[in-house]
């Protein structure tokens, strides 16, 4: 067995779990319905630190606040530093429009993903219904 990779201190915080649940571990990164972080997926498959760390920060400080504003700029840095985003990081871009109650700046992001090469997935369209749903804005 390969060795594991520590992230943080903290039963949770290697890339292995524990048998018994799912997919057998370490295959693909962590075990799917594991309560682990999408950072640690994300760095599980070899994902630039810097965009695991970025995605991090915009799910903990943006999201809760609905600063788009913030997670963009955190996107720029991304790019500024020849990286490109993930599609979780993109995805937590679209949550972050959905807090703010911004259904249609949501929606926009998936067409915004085609320019990054990425393609939506089941996640990023719910959370955009989420978004209108949250807005209550059922119709449009």
């Amino acid at each position: 067995a390969p060795p594991t990779r520590r992230l943080a201190p903290g039963p949770m915080s290697t890339v292995r779990r524990s048998r018994g649940r799912g997919r057998s571990p370490g295959r693909d990164g962590p075990v799917r319905g594991s309560s682990g972080s999408g950072g640690m997926r994300l760095f599980a498959r070899g994902v630039d630190p810097r965009i695991v760390e970025t995605t991090k920060l915009m799910g903990k400080q943006c999201v809760p606040a609905g600063d788009y504003t913030r997670a963009r700029e955190l996107i720029q840095e991304l790019f500024d530093q020849g990286l490109e985003p993930t599609l979780v990081t993109v995805n937590v871009l679209i949550k972050c429009y959905k807090m703010a109650e911004e259904p249609e700046a949501a929606e926009r992001v998936l067409d915004e993903m085609s320019v990054w090469r990425l393609a939506p997935d089941s996640y990023s369209f719910n959370t955009v219904l989420h978004a209108y749903a949250s807005a209550k804005r059922h119709q449009d």
